[in-house]
């Protein structure tokens, strides 16, 4: 990610450095307007999201977070818990009381996920486009 911001900043200086040359010399552009276009690019700073586990429960079932964003569940209960992946690609392991696990979101890992000990208790999480 930080590779594609690198680049996605040389090109923009590049562009910048060509319009400004352009406007100081106050030559002509070589493209018509009509064919110039612009795109927004937008970086966002991955995030950090917390699910407690209270009350046989995931606080937040349903997550929607971006690509490379860190979820952290934190067992609120007296019992243990896990946060599983349905298809078991990734497990928390055993979470006693007060004890906290984080895993950073990427396409394969997202989706649905259930606690081992309680599988009544399920969440999901969606990477927004």
């Amino acid at each position: 990610m930080k590779e594609n911001a690198a680049l996605v900043l040389i090109a923009l200086s590049i562009v910048v450095v060509s319009v400004t040359k352009t406007a100081k010399h106050k030559e002509k552009l070589p493209v018509d307007a009509g064919e110039l276009s612009f795109v927004r690019v937008k970086h966002v700073l991955p995030q950090k999201h917390t699910v407690e586990i209270k009350g046989f429960k995931f606080s937040i079932a349903d997550l929607e977070v971006q690509h490379g964003d860190t979820v952290r569940w934190v067992n609120k209960d007296i019992v243990p818990h896990t946060a599983t992946a349905n298809d078991k690609s990734w497990d928390s392991d055993l979470l006693n009381e007060n004890e906290a696990w984080e895993l950073v979101i990427d396409e394969d890992n997202s989706g649905s996920y259930f606690c081992k000990y309680h599988p009544t208790m399920k969440g999901n999480i969606t990477i927004q486009q």
